[in-house]
């Protein structure tokens, strides 16, 4: 190559810079994001009858700009287990349940960022109390996100749909009492369901036929999905917690539920346990998030699940992508009851 060959002008010429606008109407407030991007460079070959140009581009499969999507971005807020009382004076082993659960709004509410929503897996109330889920209404209806709401064992349908305002979703079973629903979302497949079981066949939870199949066939190809509930699906690796509380049909679910969302599920993400958690098995995350009313014990041969008062109050920020999740938890000091 001459030196007359290698002139600026030339080597400008040589090298192309493909951009691609978002067509008008598609989000670009994710952080980092404008409403041009680059997507890539490539140095055109020496041989001078060959001159890249964004026509080019999308006619070869490797640079195709419609392939690219906008980076996408949901942040979801995960609380579980508040389990409110009738009145303001209602402690679960010495913990001010009410107090607690306003903290938790309050600060849920002082992020840095906008939370998209807040999905609380359940046991909104210690007991079936319409005066505990009407308060428990007045303090959660505080959050500046759309809550939703799934069922625990110490639930009431009835009196959730009653009492609580859910955010926008689509019922999945209209014959039946369980709260069975999609989040209404156009790029995320979220799915809430309903493990209650009677209280006589105990703490243990149950999905029916009916919900699971509800669930699977809402699932949209090369979609993210993500399914919330109260019952782990999955044993924990602590005797008593294993035998008593995941959901008795949780391992077919597993399987049946990673088998139609494939690389796409996002994770299952639960209450109950009052502890914690996270299970990567067969590719698939479970996540769960403790109570601000009390803690578990979990050792692995524990033959009783005892309590531990005094615990820090707990959330977690989940962010899901097309490609990733990311769990943040959060355990903030509480000072008083």
């Amino acid at each position: 190559m001459t030196e007359a060959e290698d002139s600026p002008k030339n080597r400008r010429e040589r090298r192309e810079i493909f951009t691609i606008e978002f067509q008008e109407g598609q989000d670009s407030e994710s952080p980092g994001v404008s409403g041009t991007k680059h997507l890539f460079s490539r140095r055109a070959s020496h041989q001078p009858e060959v001159k890249w140009t964004l026509q080019n581009a999308e006619q070869d499969d490797r640079f195709s700009t419609s392939k690219v999507q906008p980076p996408l971005f949901l942040q979801i807020i995960h609380i579980s287990d508040t389990h409110f009382g009738p009145n303001r004076d209602h402690t679960i082993r010495g913990a001010a349940v009410a107090n607690r659960v306003e903290m938790l709004v309050r600060s849920i509410n002082e992020l840095s960022f906008q939370p998209d929503f807040v999905i609380h897996t359940g046991d909104v109330v210690n007991a079936p109390d319409e005066n505990a889920y009407r308060l428990a209404e007045s303090v959660l209806s505080k959050l500046k996100a759309p809550v939703f709401y799934a069922t625990g064992n110490h639930d009431d349908q009835s009196m959730m749909r009653a009492a609580l305002t859910f955010g926008r979703h689509t019922p999945l079973l209209t014959e039946s009492d369980e709260i069975c629903y999609q989040i209404d979302h156009p790029d995320f497949d979220l799915f809430v369901m309903d493990g209650k079981v009677p209280e006589e066949e105990g703490p243990h939870g149950f999905l029916s036929e009916a919900q699971m199949e509800a669930v699977l066939d809402a699932v949209r190809p090369k979609t993210p999905v993500a399914v919330f509930l109260h019952f782990p699906l999955l044993n924990i690796a602590s005797r008593w917690i294993d035998e008593h509380l995941p959901v008795k049909n949780g391992e077919a679910f597993h399987q049946i539920l990673r088998e139609k969302a494939g690389t796409n599920l996002r994770g299952v993400f639960t209450g109950h346990l009052h502890r914690g958690l996270q299970i990567y098995r067969d590719q698939v995350l479970y996540s769960g998030v403790s109570s601000p009313a009390c803690e578990f014990t979990a050792g692995p041969d524990d033959d009783f699940c005892d309590f531990l008062p005094d615990c820090a109050v707990p959330f977690n920020h989940v962010t899901m992508t097309r490609e990733a999740t990311v769990v943040k938890s959060y355990a903030l000091p509480f000072h008083g009851k």
